[in-house]
């Protein structure tokens, strides 16, 4: 063992940093793309198809998030239901008229349809895998 040797150390911590960071974008953005689309599979289809055309995704690199899902007035009643059909009992317990351009309408609400909840919970142990084969 030669004492007289230097080595010479490199710091490549950013490098490592950025290609991890990349990394990551890659696989949330492979992830929210399965959810966004399982979504779509699942969700109800009314006369103008708002609602599933609306349903995105969007990252947020500098935090490492992202987030699938739609920015549609109405979604959480399709989601959770309203009225005596809302989940958990949080609907309103008595029925009511309302009124829209074709007439007036009585109801007691809508039976919940969920789409993404389900396209969250049928992705998320394929998501986990994606990040454990990397990152383990």
């Amino acid at each position: 063992m030669a004492l007289g040797k230097q080595f010479k150390l490199i710091w490549n911590g950013a490098m490592v940093e950025a290609t991890v960071k990349r990394v990551a974008i890659d696989i949330i953005n492979k992830g929210l793309f399965m959810i966004e689309t399982t979504a779509k599979q699942l969700c109800p289809v009314g006369v103008s198809g708002e609602l599933r055309a609306k349903i995105t995704k969007e990252i947020d690199e500098s935090k490492l998030e992202g987030r699938a899902g739609e920015n549609v007035i109405y979604a959480p009643y399709v989601e959770f239901g309203t009225g005596i059909h809302a989940e958990g009992g949080k609907g309103r317990k008595t029925p009511w008229v309302y009124k829209t351009s074709r007439g007036w309408f009585f109801t007691h609400g809508n039976v919940p349809q969920p789409y993404m909840r389900p396209a969250y919970e049928r992705n998320y142990k394929q998501i986990i895998a994606m990040f454990d084969a990397v990152f383990k």
